[in-house]
This record gives C-alpha cells, structure tokens and sequence, in this order.
C-alpha cells in the first residue's frame, strides 16, 4: 500500500492511497461470495462455483468493482486510525482508477478551539418588569376571545362584520363574483384588494355601492386569464348585513367568567401580572443564556475544516426541504416568495452553518475544560418518557422492525445525552456570568464614595 498525505491545512487533510494486490485479497474474496450467490454458471449449483472459475468468467476488475466502496471506505478507517489522525466527520472519498486501485480521501479534522476567558462573562440584560399597559392589553385579549357578534342597523364602520354580494370587473369582463361573502372591515389587511373595505365605510343594509380601484401591479384573479395587474377594476357591492363585535365588560362578573377560579378582577388583574411576569423571567432567562454562548464564542478562536461546513450545509439544507415539504411548499416557490435567489439561500444558511458549529465545538471545548458530566438520571428520565410516548399499534402499522426501532431508540437516547449536556453547559456558563454581575454589584457597595469638603479661609490684611 502507497500512501501521500499531504499538509494539513485549516484542520483539513488529503490521503492518497494507491493499494497492491495483496491489500486487495481480502476485498476480493467478499466480492466473489457476494457474485457467485446471484451468477449462474454451467456446471455448477449457484453459489457453489469456485472463485477461480467465476473470477475467470467476469474478471478481477468486475469483483474489485463490487465491493469498491466497501474497500475504500473500510481502508481509508483503517489508516485514520493507524495515523492517529482526529477525525471531525466523515471523509469525502474519490475513487480515481480501479486498476490499480487508487484513490483520494479528504479527511476533515476536529476543529481546533482556542478557549476565551469565560470566567470573565458578564451579561447586562435589565429584567423586564410587568407594566399596568401590559395587564390591560392581555384583559383586552382575553375580552375579545369572549366577545360576539350582533347585527346592527347603522352603517357600517371599521372592524364591524359585513356580508356582501358583489362582482368585480376589468374592462366590461367580470373577474369576481361572489354571493354571501363575509369580510372585515379591516384597511389594513383587504382581503379583496386595498381599498376594498374603506369604500363600504358609510354603507347601510341593504344598500349598494359602485366604486372603482386601480388594481395593485402584481394582482392575479384566479378566474381570469389575463394579466389585469394594474388595470382600473370596477366594483358593485350590496351589503345585506352589518354585525358589530359587542365586547363584555371588565368587571367582576367578566372575571368569573374566565375561569381558574377567579372572583373578582383585581384577583384576575393580579394573576395575569403573575404569569406575564414568569412569562417575562423565562424570556430573560433564555436571552441571557444566549448572551452567555455569544459573549463565548465571541472571546474564543476556532478553526473549522471545509469539509464539516459543507456536511453541516447539506444537513441544514435537508432540514429546510423537509420543512417546506410538510407545509407542502415547493423550494422554488419559497424562493419565489422570499425574493432570494437559491445561491443567496444557500449563503445563508452556509453562515447558519458555520455560526452552528462554532458554537457547537466551543461549548465542548467549554463542557471538557469544565468536566462537566451528563447527569444520566435526567437521561433515563427523558429516554422513559419517549418509550411512553411510543405507540404500538402505529409502529406495527408503519412496518417498522424491531431491530430498527431499537436503533431509533438508540439515536434518540444519544441526542437526548448530548441534549442535556449541552443544557448543563450552557447552565454552567450563565451562574458563572450571573456570579460576575454580584461580584461587581458588590464591590460597587463596599467601594465608598468621595466626600468633597470646602472651607473657607479668612483674608489677612
């Protein structure tokens, strides 16, 4: 065997493997068994025939070819371990030539973190505290969930309810026509088209109204052919009915009627206030801890190989896709919508990429120069409650074996351990900031403050 490794460059190393006929034979010989199973040759019952005989038929270089990616895979592992090398994620191999076997592996070390100084961490995020405004906008939220809709006789005004009967035309040709529709009164979100609404402000029931509205350059009517974005459409709408939202009032009663035990509306003012303001801690937990990891990653130098971004781009990637798929949006369409082209897409989500794994490989550097252990208590914990969560009859359905399931469970069980490291990592890096911001409270009170004293001094003569 013939090896050239070249210099390593930016945590990232080239192998050039050539392979002799002698590190090959055992390769071969996998490649005959998996041949002379499916090959029928005369005289002999199948998978019977002698490796001679089936490797005279069809060639060395057709065995060789059958477990090539097997071969080079298997020895390109081989020799990162024999070489000691720190391997960071899978190599990308290139098969060059089969005879001789030669071929190229692209080995992405583990990327190399110089740790900052986290000891000296500290995060100045103010906690938000709960406002009266902040109270009386969640009653205004509740009071609406709770709120009807009546009929009026007046005219219509913004935010009531109409029902209408109306078409819409471009040059004499109707392009909407609708009976019974039902709209708010909302210009800020016409769902016609802008405008649409603030033209029936003033209408009463049973009244109609012509009115004319340049259409919006981009407009698309589904039931017309022609481009009519930008064109002048006429409207003739009849309203047949107006309904206005009829909001209950903020008093004790209103207080009852929103449940978990309230009798009054100072008591319910006063557990909204509770729960925003946990609401408000969790927020300020979460955004400190982020400050944290920031400020880390920020005071530490890393070095990571090609090979991983792209590895960690592909993934990404693969996830985005996934998550369109489920919405049942195409990629193109996505594009199409966000006004990004999909090389801006992908520089994009190449920079998610790279802030990813910094972040990843420096709260493990963090994580070993704490020697932070998994608590694998919270581990079986979580693993248990995910088994809970596992229905047979669905499994069963979905043909799912039992060898397969147990390796699911085995990939979750080491994403739920490294979830949870990373958890006590990202913990252990905020007390260690929260412990800075007492430390220099403290010291501010015990350092007194200057007192300046004047005296006046009589003038000789």
């Amino acid at each position: 065997m013939n090896i050239t490794q070249q210099e390593e460059l930016a945590r990232q190393t080239k192998l050039e493997i050539e392979l002799d006929d002698n590190d090959i034979e055992p390769y071969l010989n996998k490649g005959y068994q998996k041949v002379v199973q499916r090959v029928n040759i005369p005289g002999f019952r199948k998978g019977k025939a002698p490796r001679s005989i089936v490797e005279k038929q069809f060639g060395k270089l057709y065995l060789i070819n059958e477990i090539a990616e097997h071969m080079v895979s298997d020895v390109t592992s081989k020799i990162i371990e024999e070489k000691e090398l720190d391997l960071g994620g899978l190599p990308r191999i290139s098969l060059i030539s089969l005879d001789p076997v030669k071929f190229e592996a692209t080995i992405p070390l583990k990327p190399l973190v110089e740790l900052g100084d986290y000891k000296t961490i500290t995060v100045d995020l103010p906690v938000n505290k709960v406002k009266a405004s902040d109270v009386n906008s969640q009653i205004e939220r509740v009071r609406e969930s709770q709120s009807t809709w009546e009929p009026v006789s007046r005219k219509a005004k913004l935010e009531d309810i109409l029902t209408i009967d109306f078409t819409a035309k471009v040059e004499g040709t109707v392009f909407i026509e609708k009976n019974d529709a039902i709209i708010i009164l909302d210009n800020q979100r016409d769902t016609i088209v802008p405008g649409f609404c603030n033209n029936l402000v003033g209408v009463s029931k049973g009244k109609s109204k012509k009115f004319q509205i340049i259409l919006p350059e981009d407009y698309r009517a589904e039931s017309s052919e022609n481009d009519i974005g930008g064109k002048e459409a006429s409207f003739e709408v009849t309203v047949t009915e107006i309904k206005e939202r009829l909001l209950p009032e903020t008093d004790d009663e209103f207080a009852k009627s929103v449940g978990s035990g309230h009798t009054s509306l100072k008591e319910l003012k006063k557990s909204i206030k509770q729960e925003l303001q946990q609401e408000f801690d969790r927020e300020h937990d979460v955004q400190f801890e982020n400050a944290a990891v920031t400020q880390l990653v920020e005071k530490s130098e890393i070095t990571v190989p090609e090979l991983l971004i792209e590895h960690e781009l592909d993934h990404i990637m693969e996830e985005r896709q996934q998550s369109l798929s489920r919405m049942n949006v195409e990629l193109k369409d996505f594009l199409s919508y966000s006004g990004k082209t999909e090389e801006e897409f992908k520089d994009e989500l190449r920079q998610s990429s790279i802030e990813r794994l910094h972040r990843t490989y420096i709260l493990q550097s963090f994580m070993e120069q704490e020697k932070l252990e998994v608590d694998e208590q919270q581990v079986k914990l979580r693993l248990d409650q995910l088994k809970a969560s596992i229905n047979p009859a669905e499994v069963k359905k979905s043909g799912i074996k039992p060898k397969e399931l147990q390796q699911r469970i085995q990939e979750a069980e080491d994403r739920i351990r490294g979830d949870i490291q990373f958890e006590s990592a990202v913990k252990k890096l905020s007390d260690i900031a929260k412990s800075n911001i007492k430390s220099s409270k403290t010291d501010k009170k015990k350092t007194p403050g200057k007192t300046i004293k004047s005296s006046k001094k009589g003038n000789k003569k």
